[in-house]
């Protein structure tokens, strides 16, 4: 849990965070407690269908892949939040990357294997950039910060809370059309999936999420926001990226 404001582990030890405080607020309208398991990203997927948890919060954007492959990636849940993907780079560079054509030459750090940002990389690698992966945003902003890669790769969420005590990194850019809402996963035609469902959207309804929103990102939701407005779930026929 590497994810501040969404996933986390504070100063106590205890899992916290944004998609963290709406799984708790949900659940316990569900009359659930949570006992949540840290895994690796990489882990995300088999550790679902190994049947380690029963379901995964930890950011997972519904990227084509994962919502047209069921049985190999589960089905979400209607949405909880969304973001953009966003480059940082020194405050110094930050002006001068406009585009993944700017990054010609040099290295872009990514946060985990399979992530999203990792999927964009790959997509606009023709721009001449070389890759490198990092198994956390800990270890890939401290890269960033050191100078052992160029720019860094990560939601704009994520990005923004990394940086906001660090004037030494700025965000560049935000990658166009780059925004994915995210959701839960849980194994394909598992039961509580739905229930999840009604009381995720109850929770908007109520103004819980948007008060967990406010709490972590210190304004109101958009009106547009999954963090307040009802959406459908993502399907074949709607989902991108």
């Amino acid at each position: 849990m590497d994810l501040a404001p969404l996933d986390m582990v504070d100063a106590q030890g205890n899992a916290t965070g944004y998609e963290l405080d709406v799984v708790n607020a949900v659940s316990d309208k569900l009359g659930y407690k949570v006992q949540y398991v840290k895994t690796p990203f990489e882990q995300a997927f088999t550790g679902l269908l190994a049947d380690k948890y029963r379901f995964n919060a930890s950011a997972i954007y519904t990227r084509c892949k994962r919502v047209q492959d069921k049985a190999q990636y589960g089905e979400f849940t209607v949405p909880v939040g969304w973001a953009g993907q966003a480059l940082t780079a020194p405050a110094a560079k930050a002006a001068t990357y406009k585009t993944f054509a700017d990054l010609k030459g040099k290295t872009l750090g990514v946060e985990s294997a399979g992530s999203t940002a990792d999927g964009v990389a790959d997509a606009n690698k023709s721009a001449g950039f070389t890759k490198q992966i990092f198994p956390d945003n800990n270890s890939l902003f401290l890269a960033l910060e050191q100078g052992r890669v160029d720019a860094a790769l990560q939601s704009e969420d994520v990005s923004k809370y990394t940086i906001k005590d660090k004037p030494d990194l700025q965000v560049s850019f935000i990658v166009p059309d780059s925004r994915l809402s995210y959701g839960w996963v849980f194994r394909a035609g598992d039961p509580l999936r739905q229930k999840y469902n009604d009381a995720i959207n109850a929770a908007k309804t109520d103004g819980t999420i948007p008060t967990i929103y406010k709490k972590w990102f210190g304004v109101d939701p958009a009106a547009d926001d999954p963090a307040k407005a009802i959406l459908p779930e993502v399907t074949e026929a709607t989902c991108k990226g």
